[in-house]
């Protein structure tokens, strides 16, 4: 018989933050002292590496399907084939889309500056919500919400965050 794991009502205040912000007790250990725990690094890079190659197929994916709807069935040379304007129409797509991309998600794109520095930051205060904001002292957390409903307005916490991407890597109550 499987032991399943206990719900998330059924833990501690601190464990729920540990499954909800996917750290350990060894990564709130290392984050206290200000580094990064082997873990956080291979991680991180991780998540570093599946920015790039989603934004390298924004890039080349409407490029590629391009070419290859103006080559189907064409006799034309390849160089014709590349500055035809439904191939443009496609270069023309794949870097306005990798464009939006990379504005929204520059701060991933800012990680392995976070890790090859390997310094953790800590934030205390009390915390206001704003949307899925966090506002502790005068900076401004991004959360996702399914997390959101752990962290209660008002209450003082402590997050360890990144200093250039303002990833955060793990949460505790403070006084």
């Amino acid at each position: 018989m499987e032991k399943s794991s206990p719900s998330l009502q059924e833990l501690t205040p601190i464990a729920q933050l540990g499954m909800a912000f996917h750290f350990t007790s060894d990564d709130l250990r290392a984050n206290r002292e200000g580094k990064l725990t082997l873990r956080q690094r291979r991680k991180l890079v991780a998540q570093f590496w599946s920015t790039v190659l989603v934004g390298l197929l924004l890039l080349l994916g409407p490029s590629v399907v391009g070419l290859i709807l103006v080559a189907w069935g064409t006799d034309q040379s390849f160089g014709d084939i590349l500055t035809d304007s439904a191939a443009l129409a496609g270069y023309l797509t794949g870097v306005i889309a990798f464009s939006f991309y990379v504005t929204i998600n520059f701060k991933s794109l800012l990680l392995p500056f976070d890790v090859l520095r390997g310094r953790v930051l800590a934030l205390s205060g009390p915390v206001k919500r704003h949307g899925l904001y966090l506002q502790v002292r005068h900076t401004h957390l991004l959360m996702e919400e399914a997390v959101l409903d752990l962290i209660q307005d008002g209450l003082r916490y402590t997050f360890y965050v990144l200093p250039r991407s303002r990833k955060i890597l793990s949460v505790e109550f403070s006084e």
